[in-house]
């Protein structure tokens, strides 16, 4: 396990928000609403444009934005390229070892930042994972990536699973435990789409660390993705001060709340598509989440439940 995962551990539990490379000016206002960290695609096709050629022009401003607002970056190394593969998800030596050539690239370049490397995007579901979902063939990449990533920015935290859908996927985290992934990363990451409510998202916590001692070593859990898409702005509120509250209390490092803008996939945004700020854009600033344990901010709506719809869940790969 890594120092950048320790430190977590050890202070105030993060708090993030998913904001996409194209909303760059965004930055400040994610700051000033009070988020410590941003999560956001560093993809492959972009980055490698051709075999061995790496471009780094459109995530730079990006990163250095995150720099100058003290924001954590949460990169996500994803998804496939065409010229490895057959444009499908990295399945064979050259095109896992093509793969980590771009991930340690990056690590070099933005090494010393504390970045969370998070090595995929939910490649549990088909169409994020290519031909179809494969723990085995994840788990292969994510070994040979890792060692890349430490090899070229030993300051960073290696993040795998990422777990995604309306259910939890117990036999692809069961396989992917079974083909050896606790051995290569410092953090599982999941997203919470499945959970009702903040106690069903304690106990899949306590299933999946005694899964992970069964497997020979228990890691931090961190939440990469969460959300509800609605229209209420009360029920977003009391879902995203409950389920963060619940992950604090779970003992879990970080939280990323998705998204802080409305998009095409809906309306889960802390600010809407025309740049209005909706309440939970000042939930950050209210919520303790320095210790485990301590009560939220009271609902604005005593009692509401909100949830990920399933819309969130199926949302198409880019």
């Amino acid at each position: 396990m890594t120092g950048a995962v320790l430190a977590m551990v050890a202070g105030a539990s993060l708090l993030g928000v998913n904001l996409r490379l194209d909303e760059a000016a965004d930055i400040p206002q994610v700051a000033e609403a009070g988020f410590q960290a941003v999560r956001t695609d560093l993809f492959w096709n972009v980055v490698e444009p051709e075999p061995g050629r790496y471009d780094f022009s459109r995530f730079d401003p990006f990163l250095d934005a995150l720099q100058r607002n003290r924001l954590r970056p949460v990169l996500i190394l994803d998804y496939a390229s065409p010229h490895y593969d057959a444009g499908q998800s990295p399945r064979t030596p050259e095109g896992r070892a093509a793969f980590a050539r771009f991930a340690a690239t990056a690590a070099r370049r933005y090494a010393g930042r504390g970045i969370v490397w998070e090595i995929w995007n939910e490649p549990n579901i088909a169409g994020f994972w290519t031909p179809r979902p494969d723990a085995a063939a994840y788990v292969a990449l994510v070994a040979e990536t890792a060692r890349a990533l430490r090899a070229a920015d030993p300051t960073g935290t290696i993040a795998g699973l990422s777990l995604g859908g309306c259910v939890w996927d117990r036999e692809f985290v069961r396989d992917a435990f079974a083909a050896g992934l606790l051995a290569h990363v410092d953090a599982v990451s999941l997203h919470l789409y499945p959970a009702p409510d903040a106690t069903g998202a304690l106990e899949y916590f306590e299933e999946l660390r005694a899964q992970m001692r069964a497997a020979g070593g228990e890691r931090p859990i961190l939440c990469t993705e969460m959300g509800t898409q609605t229209h209420d702005e009360n029920r977003q509120w009391d879902y995203l001060s409950r389920m963060t509250d619940g992950n604090v209390r779970g003992g879990l490092p970080l939280t990323i709340w998705y998204s802080f803008r409305d998009d095409e996939e809906g309306h889960f945004g802390m600010v809407d598509r025309q740049g209005r700020r909706k309440l939970a854009f000042y939930l950050p600033r209210l919520l303790p989440l320095a210790a485990a344990g301590a009560p939220t901010v009271p609902p604005i709506e005593a009692g509401a439940r909100a949830r990920a719809t399933p819309e969130r869940c199926r949302r198409p790969a880019p």
